[in-house]
């Protein structure tokens, strides 16, 4: 299973974004121009004032697809500021999400995991489902045997999604 990008639908689906968070989604592989043009789209339908970068970008024909990330950059600046972070953790839950509820079409989820784990600065509340790290609670996989140990860490996974979608999830922003 290919994980980059992540399907458009799945992605608006699933989190509140801002045009800044998109162009970040975008720029990192984890989005295709498609879903630029599908939020430009939505934003054109839920609202009465649309700016003109808008109207284009919903407006692209895949021969066209170029100029997508030009336009949802002007419409980023024109959004206020966010920090990198936050904007970083918002796409590892996304991804993380993602990636759960399609580990059984994952050859190692976990070691995609580990990936991610890196690539995002090795955040705290990852650590806990990384297969080399220790557990952050009182198990010792010592004691269970490598099932039982994947398991826990599946559990591990499960809360910090379950955290995660009060602070991330669509309508909580």
């Amino acid at each position: 299973m290919t994980i980059q990008p992540l399907p458009t639908a799945y992605v608006l689906g699933q989190v509140s974004l801002a045009w800044r968070e998109l162009l970040w989604g975008y720029d990192h592989g984890w989005i295709s121009w498609d879903c630029l043009t599908e939020f430009a789209t939505r934003q054109l339908d839920s609202k009465n004032i649309n700016q003109m970068a808008e109207v284009e970008l919903a407006g692209l024909l895949p021969i066209e697809s170029y100029r997508a990330r030009d336009l949802a950059e002007e419409l980023a600046h024109n959004e206020p500021p966010m920090s990198e972070e936050a904007v970083r953790e918002k796409w590892l839950y996304l991804i993380l999400r993602w990636i759960f509820e399609n580990r059984e079409r994952t050859v190692e989820p976990f070691a995609i995991v580990e990936a991610l784990y890196a690539d995002f600065g090795y955040p705290h509340e990852v650590a806990r489902f990384v297969r080399y790290m220790p557990p952050g609670d009182e198990y010792d996989p010592r004691e269970h045997s490598q099932p039982e140990n994947e398991g826990h860490m599946l559990e591990q996974w499960r809360d910090y999604l379950i955290e995660a979608e009060k602070k991330f999830g669509l309508g909580q922003d």
